[in-house]
């Protein structure tokens, strides 16, 4: 029985694997073609999308600003890393001060925070009515919003050389930035005339709002190419998890007694003090803005009843425990399954997942919107479900490979990080959940920006509160999931997965 079981298990997995592929080769097809939605049947025209895409002077300024914006959001958060590094050789209490600050930006789901964002930015007058303000701005935002993640992987447990996991961290911070729409579409819409777009942004209003799908799927075409060489670089540095015999790597040496004892000097305590407002400065905002929780009354009674509120989180929750269910169930034996085969099977199962997956995801909504506007054959909110299961299923696999040996996490930790990645995905993800919405909302992130995030009635506390109730439930299940993770890690031992 369990050995039919663990077919199953695999087979789901490759389903999942056949599907991702599908969508980027129905995306390759769109991009030479003059789809456009409602439309009728396209016809091919070759290389045409591609070089109107490079006449358009919108199109090489939104290539720019990408360029631009990702520069600026990695000089702060190079140093950003620094001071977590050094601020995590002192104290315990101020650790565990960072790891609650950190968990912020991750608590808030992809549209909330930069909601949050915008009500900050509100608050202290700063308006984004010029390139030049709007740019480093999203700089800010980004790096806000990408910082938990490179913090993760530069302090994980690794047995890995430093420099690779800097390297890591990186790459994932950039991957992050490049692939996200939410900032700019939030915060500006792109204005003023359009001088404010990104890359990941006007490739979206061009397929989406245009209902241009050729021209758009030529856009996001060229962010695949992008995010594929950043997926490239997070494969190889993955791999590098595989090739690195465990006795050959010092794990990171743990703080002596001595630094864990002292105290940090006054430019440790200042560094401290910019790191946490600018961690904490949009939550606290938002809860300056909701109010005394006696006086939620008035907000609640409109979240509830003139809007979905309550069904866009309930279906958040559900996608989300869906999600974590199935990679939680089929991602270790999908693993195990891998780590079996040769040495190059591995490397391409772990570090091929995983680059699929992070190329797929943020385009996906292109050849989905072209599905759904061609052949209607499965309902908006089951292709959102099936490619966000798939996805974290995708992503499980891949972290579960390339994780063998080199985590000190048992199996319970690894469950726990499995769950964690499937929450992240759900709750993070922007662009899909923006797209398919196509009048009822699917998930929190489309649901407040759809129908309540740019309504005139809406009073701030009303808003506030909105995206200060979902920071409070997921910043709880992220912060239990790393808890676990931390107490679960095996002392010396490996994951159960099998010799190398």
């Amino acid at each position: 029985m369990a050995r039919y079981a663990v077919s199953l298990q695999v087979g789901l997995t490759i389903l999942a694997v056949l599907l991702l592929l599908l969508l980027q080769g129905i995306l390759i097809l769109l991009a030479l073609s003059d789809a456009q939605l409602g439309g009728g049947a396209a016809a091919a025209v070759g290389v045409d999308n591609y070089w109107a895409m490079v006449r358009s002077f919108e199109f090489r300024r939104a290539l720019a600003n990408t360029l631009w914006v990702l520069a600026m959001a990695l000089v702060i958060i190079v140093p950003a890393l620094g001071i977590v590094m050094r601020l995590g050789e002192q104290s315990r209490r101020l650790r565990v001060l960072v790891l609650v600050a950190v968990i912020v930006p991750l608590a808030m789901p992809g549209a909330l925070g930069a909601l949050a964002w915008r009500s900050t930015l509100e608050v202290l007058h700063i308006p984004l009515d010029r390139r030049w303000v709007a740019l480093p701005v999203f700089a800010l935002v980004q790096a806000w919003r990408a910082f938990p993640l490179a913090v993760a992987v530069r302090t994980a447990p690794l047995r890995q050389h430093q420099r690779t996991r800097a390297g890591l961290a990186g790459a994932v911070a950039a991957y992050w930035i490049v692939a996200d729409v939410s900032v700019v579409m939030l915060l500006t819409g792109g204005a003023p005339a359009n001088a404010t777009h990104v890359l990941a942004s006007w490739g979206y209003v061009t397929a989406v709002t245009g209902g241009q799908i050729g021209l758009g799927a030529a856009m996001e075409m060229t962010l695949l190419v992008v995010l594929r060489l950043l997926g490239i670089a997070l494969g190889w540095l993955g791999v590098q998890l595989l090739l690195q015999r465990a006795d050959g790597v010092t794990p990171p040496a743990p703080a002596s007694a001595d630094l864990a004892a002292s105290r940090p000097a006054w430019r440790a305590w200042t560094a401290l003090t910019v790191l946490l407002l600018w961690l904490l400065t949009p939550l606290l905002v938002v809860v300056i803005q909701a109010g005394w929780p006696w006086a939620w009354g008035a907000p609640l009674r409109v979240l509830i009843a003139t809007s979905g509120y309550v069904w866009w989180l309930g279906g958040t929750l559900l996608l989300a425990a869906g999600a974590v269910l199935v990679t939680v169930w089929a991602a270790p034996p999908a693993a195990q399954w891998l780590v079996r085969r040769s040495l190059n099977t591995r490397k391409a199962a772990g570090s091929g997942v995983l680059a699929l997956v992070l190329t797929s995801l943020p385009v996906a909504f292109v050849p989905l919107l072209w599905v759904d506007d061609r052949l209607r054959l499965v309902p908006a909110l089951g292709e959102l479900a099936l490619l966000y299961i798939f996805a974290a299923l995708c992503l499980g696999v891949g972290f579960a490979a390339l994780a063998q040996a080199r985590l000190q996490l048992d199996r319970r930790g690894l469950i726990a990080a499995l769950a964690l990645i499937a929450l992240f995905v759900i709750t993070q993800e922007f662009s899909n959940a923006l797209a398919l919405d196509v009048g009822r909302a699917q998930t929190l992130n489309s649901g407040l920006v759809n129908h309540l995030a740019f309504r005139a009635d809406i009073a701030p506390a009303t808003t506030a509160l909105a995206v200060l109730l979902p920071t409070l439930l997921f910043g709880a299940l992220f912060g239990s999931l790393v808890w676990v993770i931390h107490k679960r890690r095996a002392r010396g031992t490996e994951i159960p997965f099998g010799e190398e």
